[in-house]
């Protein structure tokens, strides 16, 4: 759960949420959708040995575990970038470009 950096603090909605996350893919000159962090989550909760897909189920809202079993493999290409994927010299980019960002506020 995400909460507001400001007085009154509470819990960061649906839209605030998804501000932040595309200002976030602007500095990092990606193009992920909260879809995509929910797959990622999806994905690495089934693959864990220490939690039961029946939680993995429980924790995405499936109906069915037959839904829930379409986390166990990822698609091959589709997940990589965001799974850890990026060479180094798309990470110095990014930072550079968050640097340059913060530097300039």
């Amino acid at each position: 759960m995400w909460w507001t950096l400001r007085r009154l603090f509470r819990q960061l909605g649906y839209h605030a949420a998804y501000g932040m996350f595309h200002r976030a893919n602007v500095l990092l000159g990606a193009n992920w959708s909260l879809h995509d962090l929910r797959q990622l989550a999806a994905y690495r909760m089934a693959r864990d040995p220490a939690m039961p897909l029946t939680d993995v189920q429980w924790v995405l809202g499936h109906a069915h575990l037959t839904t829930t079993q379409l986390y166990l493999s990822a698609p091959a290409g589709e997940c990589s970038p965001i799974m850890g994927g990026w060479t180094a010299g798309e990470i110095r980019t990014a930072s550079a470009r968050i640097t340059t960002t913060r530097g300039r506020a």
